[in-house]
Protein backbone atom coordinates (compact mmCIF):
# COMPACT_ATOMS: atom_id res chain seq x y z
CA UNK A 1 0.00 0.00 0.00
CA UNK A 2 1.36 3.20 -0.86
CA UNK A 3 2.12 6.06 1.47
CA UNK A 4 -0.91 8.18 0.10
CA UNK A 5 -3.18 5.35 0.15
CA UNK A 6 -2.42 4.35 3.93
CA UNK A 7 -2.77 8.14 4.97
CA UNK A 8 -5.93 8.32 3.56
CA UNK A 9 -6.92 5.28 5.47
CA UNK A 10 -5.72 6.96 9.05
CA UNK A 11 -7.86 9.68 8.11
CA UNK A 12 -11.13 7.72 8.10
CA UNK A 13 -10.12 5.39 11.15
CA UNK A 14 -10.26 6.57 14.96
CA UNK A 15 -6.90 6.28 16.96
CA UNK A 16 -7.00 3.88 20.01
CA UNK A 17 -7.38 7.45 22.47
CA UNK A 18 -11.06 8.28 19.91
CA UNK A 19 -12.19 5.14 20.33
CA UNK A 20 -12.32 5.54 23.82
CA UNK A 21 -13.79 8.60 24.07
CA UNK A 22 -16.64 8.10 21.89
CA UNK A 23 -17.56 4.70 23.11
CA UNK A 24 -17.73 6.48 26.79
CA UNK A 25 -19.79 9.47 25.77
CA UNK A 26 -22.02 7.08 23.69
CA UNK A 27 -22.57 4.83 26.93
CA UNK A 28 -23.05 7.84 29.03
CA UNK A 29 -25.88 9.52 26.44
CA UNK A 30 -27.73 6.23 26.28
CA UNK A 31 -27.58 5.99 30.24
CA UNK A 32 -29.24 9.60 30.31
CA UNK A 33 -32.23 8.57 28.06
CA UNK A 34 -32.67 5.09 30.53
CA UNK A 35 -33.16 7.99 33.01
CA UNK A 36 -35.40 10.10 31.79
CA UNK A 37 -37.86 8.14 29.59
CA UNK A 38 -38.47 5.65 31.94
CA UNK A 39 -41.18 8.10 33.83
CA UNK A 40 -43.35 7.99 30.03
CA UNK A 41 -43.23 4.05 30.47
CA UNK A 42 -43.97 4.52 34.45
CA UNK A 43 -46.81 6.71 34.32
CA UNK A 44 -49.79 4.31 34.35
CA UNK A 45 -48.69 2.30 36.62
CA UNK A 46 -48.18 4.81 38.77
CA UNK A 47 -51.34 6.27 38.47
CA UNK A 48 -53.11 2.58 39.60
CA UNK A 49 -50.37 2.09 42.35
CA UNK A 50 -50.39 4.99 44.16
CA UNK A 51 -53.93 6.33 42.96
CA UNK A 52 -52.46 9.65 41.42
CA UNK A 53 -54.52 11.31 38.27
CA UNK A 54 -53.03 12.32 35.09
CA UNK A 55 -53.10 15.57 35.79
CA UNK A 56 -50.71 14.95 38.54
CA UNK A 57 -48.11 12.87 36.72
CA UNK A 58 -48.72 15.56 34.05
CA UNK A 59 -47.14 18.31 36.63
CA UNK A 60 -44.00 15.92 37.49
CA UNK A 61 -42.93 15.51 33.65
CA UNK A 62 -44.18 19.33 33.20
CA UNK A 63 -41.67 20.01 35.85
CA UNK A 64 -38.62 17.95 34.13
CA UNK A 65 -39.12 19.34 30.82
CA UNK A 66 -39.18 22.92 31.98
CA UNK A 67 -36.32 22.47 33.91
CA UNK A 68 -34.30 20.49 31.54
CA UNK A 69 -35.26 23.16 29.20
CA UNK A 70 -33.53 26.13 31.23
CA UNK A 71 -31.00 23.71 32.20
CA UNK A 72 -29.38 23.72 28.63
CA UNK A 73 -29.25 27.27 28.41
CA UNK A 74 -26.80 27.30 31.18
CA UNK A 75 -24.58 24.32 30.34
CA UNK A 76 -23.83 25.41 27.18
CA UNK A 77 -21.71 27.94 28.94
CA UNK A 78 -20.74 25.67 31.75
CA UNK A 79 -19.35 22.59 29.00
CA UNK A 80 -17.04 25.97 28.18
CA UNK A 81 -15.63 26.31 31.81
CA UNK A 82 -15.81 22.59 33.28
CA UNK A 83 -13.83 19.23 32.12
CA UNK A 84 -16.88 17.09 30.37
CA UNK A 85 -15.68 14.14 32.97
CA UNK A 86 -16.62 16.21 35.61
CA UNK A 87 -20.35 17.14 33.95
CA UNK A 88 -21.10 14.08 32.77
CA UNK A 89 -20.41 12.22 35.85
CA UNK A 90 -21.98 14.70 38.59
CA UNK A 91 -24.81 15.12 35.94
CA UNK A 92 -25.25 10.93 35.98
CA UNK A 93 -25.03 11.09 39.37
CA UNK A 94 -27.45 12.94 40.01
CA UNK A 95 -30.03 12.10 37.60
CA UNK A 96 -28.91 7.96 39.02
CA UNK A 97 -29.42 9.21 42.84
CA UNK A 98 -33.15 10.91 41.62
CA UNK A 99 -34.02 7.64 39.71
CA UNK A 100 -33.59 5.62 43.04
CA UNK A 101 -34.97 7.92 45.02
CA UNK A 102 -37.68 7.89 42.96
CA UNK A 103 -38.02 4.39 42.95
CA UNK A 104 -38.61 4.24 46.37
CA UNK A 105 -40.76 7.20 47.33
CA UNK A 106 -44.28 7.30 47.56
CA UNK A 107 -44.96 10.48 48.16
CA UNK A 108 -46.23 13.08 45.83
CA UNK A 109 -44.41 16.25 46.51
CA UNK A 110 -40.87 14.08 46.98
CA UNK A 111 -41.72 13.05 43.25
CA UNK A 112 -41.75 16.16 41.76
CA UNK A 113 -38.98 18.00 43.31
CA UNK A 114 -36.75 14.70 42.47
CA UNK A 115 -37.75 14.32 39.08
CA UNK A 116 -37.06 18.44 38.50
CA UNK A 117 -33.53 17.91 39.62
CA UNK A 118 -33.42 15.02 37.40
CA UNK A 119 -34.12 17.73 34.82
CA UNK A 120 -31.90 20.27 35.78
CA UNK A 121 -29.12 17.41 35.88
CA UNK A 122 -29.70 15.92 32.75
CA UNK A 123 -29.12 19.29 31.08
CA UNK A 124 -25.31 19.46 31.71
CA UNK A 125 -24.74 15.88 29.69
CA UNK A 126 -24.98 16.92 26.21
CA UNK A 127 -23.26 20.37 25.52
CA UNK A 128 -19.79 18.40 27.18
CA UNK A 129 -20.36 15.75 24.49
CA UNK A 130 -20.53 17.86 21.79
CA UNK A 131 -17.37 20.01 23.20
CA UNK A 132 -15.50 16.60 23.38
CA UNK A 133 -16.14 15.82 20.16
CA UNK A 134 -14.51 19.13 18.84
CA UNK A 135 -12.00 19.00 20.99
CA UNK A 136 -11.00 15.18 19.65
CA UNK A 137 -11.99 14.79 16.31
CA UNK A 138 -12.07 16.33 13.13
CA UNK A 139 -12.50 16.28 9.19
CA UNK A 140 -14.29 12.98 8.37
CA UNK A 141 -13.84 11.81 12.04
CA UNK A 142 -16.09 14.77 13.02
CA UNK A 143 -18.33 14.01 10.95
CA UNK A 144 -18.32 10.00 11.47
CA UNK A 145 -18.41 10.57 15.57
CA UNK A 146 -20.86 12.86 15.71
CA UNK A 147 -23.15 10.71 13.37
CA UNK A 148 -22.57 7.75 16.04
CA UNK A 149 -23.47 10.30 19.25
CA UNK A 150 -26.83 10.56 17.19
CA UNK A 151 -27.54 6.59 17.15
CA UNK A 152 -27.05 7.08 20.60
CA UNK A 153 -30.35 9.02 21.14
CA UNK A 154 -31.94 6.56 19.15
CA UNK A 155 -30.07 3.75 21.36
CA UNK A 156 -31.39 4.66 24.17
CA UNK A 157 -34.74 5.59 23.19
CA UNK A 158 -35.15 1.99 22.29
CA UNK A 159 -33.53 0.68 25.52
CA UNK A 160 -35.63 2.84 27.18
CA UNK A 161 -39.11 1.98 26.28
CA UNK A 162 -38.35 -1.66 25.86
CA UNK A 163 -36.51 -2.15 28.85
CA UNK A 164 -39.16 -0.16 30.88
CA UNK A 165 -41.98 -1.69 29.60
CA UNK A 166 -40.57 -5.26 30.30
CA UNK A 167 -39.91 -4.11 33.90
CA UNK A 168 -43.54 -2.57 34.46
CA UNK A 169 -44.68 -6.18 32.62
CA UNK A 170 -43.14 -8.66 35.20
CA UNK A 171 -41.75 -6.80 37.92
CA UNK A 172 -43.30 -3.59 39.51
CA UNK A 173 -43.03 0.55 38.32
CA UNK A 174 -40.23 1.21 40.90
CA UNK A 175 -38.14 -1.30 39.30
CA UNK A 176 -38.38 1.00 36.07
CA UNK A 177 -36.13 3.60 37.95
CA UNK A 178 -34.11 1.78 40.09
CA UNK A 179 -33.21 -1.44 37.34
CA UNK A 180 -31.44 1.89 34.54
CA UNK A 181 -30.15 3.71 38.14
CA UNK A 182 -28.31 0.24 38.60
CA UNK A 183 -26.91 0.09 34.84
CA UNK A 184 -26.04 3.80 34.85
CA UNK A 185 -24.36 3.43 38.13
CA UNK A 186 -21.47 1.23 36.02
CA UNK A 187 -21.15 3.32 33.24
CA UNK A 188 -20.39 6.28 35.82
CA UNK A 189 -17.74 4.00 37.47
CA UNK A 190 -16.24 2.97 33.50
CA UNK A 191 -16.48 7.54 33.25
CA UNK A 192 -14.15 7.70 36.21
CA UNK A 193 -11.76 5.26 35.62
CA UNK A 194 -11.11 5.50 31.69
CA UNK A 195 -12.32 9.17 30.64
CA UNK A 196 -9.17 10.63 30.52
CA UNK A 197 -8.96 13.84 28.04
CA UNK A 198 -5.44 14.17 26.59
CA UNK A 199 -4.87 18.19 25.50
CA UNK A 200 -1.84 16.43 23.15
CA UNK A 201 -4.67 14.79 21.09
CA UNK A 202 -6.68 17.72 20.77
CA UNK A 203 -7.23 18.70 17.38
CA UNK A 204 -5.11 21.41 15.70
CA UNK A 205 -8.53 23.88 15.56
CA UNK A 206 -8.07 23.57 19.44
CA UNK A 207 -4.55 23.78 20.02
CA UNK A 208 -4.52 27.30 18.10
CA UNK A 209 -7.03 28.97 20.45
Amino acid sequence: MSVTALNKVKKKTYSPYQKKILALCFAAYVCAYLLRLNFSVANPALCDAMGFTTDKTGVISSGFLICYAIGQLVSGRLGDLIPTKIMLTVGLCVSVASNFIMGLSSNYYVMIAIWVVNGIFQSMLWSPIIKCLAQNFEGKRLISASFVMSLSCITGYILAWSMSALLRQFVSWRAIFIAPACISAVVIVCLFLFFKEDPSQYVSAVKAQ
